[in-house]
């Protein structure tokens, strides 16, 4: 069997056993299941109405029963491999070989679930027994972390049955060491990695901001959404960025109008240089300025602006 042949039937295999298999019929269910209640809870404006929009946190032992059975998953994939009607023609050691090759895929796929299966039940965790009932800013943040979770993992699953490369290059790109520790970067300060800008949108949408879009462009990255609260007459535009020929600052701007004035602020966050005024990193200073444009507090705003 030449190596081209050997490849196929590995690939053909996986993707086989990625369609008929019930491990990932069962898994694809129940991320369905969370992500209706992680939509659910990022209505909630309540730390203790998030957990409980979140179903006692069902998803938690579902992910600890798959971790405690690895091992068995691995074997009843082979088990499913060895009832498919796989063609094979080569020596007994071609064979053998094939057969060694599809058992590491098959431990490696479990590996992979693992990966969204652990990221996701360990941040589940932190929401249940780490956040305090005032910190509601953190559990939505980590609403939309769980969220973004979800859909890698749910365009993995998606990928398997169709291409196992690409599969592999969606796991490669989740980046579960980044992700663990806020992508290596967690005060958000650096505009130029994309999990960062994927960050800042998360914060501005668990804040009511639509429409939030980031962009990577040659001499500026940056993040803007709109914000349209009927409740206190205010609409306006936020944007936050950073400019590649003006290193260490990142500016924020907020333009557009209330019942009874136009709203044009603009502050330049210095990177490890603040002022009195400013918090002691941007991930801050962007929670404090989301939470100003969003409550009405323009006198708090101007003095930052003065500042």
């Amino acid at each position: 069997m030449n190596q081209k042949d050997f490849e196929k039937h590995v690939h053909e295999a996986i993707k086989w056993v990625a369609t008929e298999h019930k491990f990932f019929e069962d898994l694809s269910a129940d991320l369905q299941l969370l992500k209706r209640d992680i939509t659910l809870a990022k209505e909630k404006n309540e730390v203790k109405d998030i957990k409980h929009a979140l179903g006692d946190f069902r998803y938690i032992g579902k992910a600890e029963r798959r971790f405690d059975n690895h091992e068995k998953h691995v074997e009843d994939f082979l088990e499913k491999l060895r009832k498919h009607e796989l063609t094979v023609t080569g020596s007994v050691h071609d064979i053998q070989q094939l057969f060694e090759r599809l058992h590491t895929e098959a431990a490696n796929l479990i590996k992979d679930s693992s990966l969204y299966n652990g990221k996701i039940r360990e941040l589940l965790l932190h929401l249940k027994d780490t956040i305090e009932d005032h910190e509601i800013e953190q559990a939505h943040a980590v609403l939309v972390e769980v969220e973004q979770l979800i859909e890698d993992a749910e365009k993995w699953i998606a990928a398997l049955p169709i291409d196992l490369k690409k599969a592999k290059q969606i796991v490669q790109e989740t980046n579960f060491d980044k992700s663990a520790d806020m992508y290596r970067d967690p005060n958000l300060e650096d505009f130029n990695n994309s999990h960062t800008l994927k960050k800042v949108k998360g914060f501005m949408e668990a804040y009511g901001l639509s429409n939030v879009k980031f962009q990577k462009e040659k001499e500026r990255n940056m993040v803007s959404g709109y914000y349209d609260s009927k409740e206190n007459e205010r609409r306006f535009t936020v944007t936050f960025m950073s400019e590649v020929s003006r290193k260490g600052l990142i500016w924020f701007y907020c333009q557009g109008s209330t019942s009874q004035k136009s709203i044009n602020y603009n502050h330049a966050y210095q990177i490890g240089n603040r002022s009195r005024f400013d918090p002691p990193n941007f991930k801050a200073f962007l929670e404090k300025m989301l939470v100003l444009v969003t409550k009405g507090k323009d006198s708090e705003l101007r003095e930052l602006m003065e500042s």
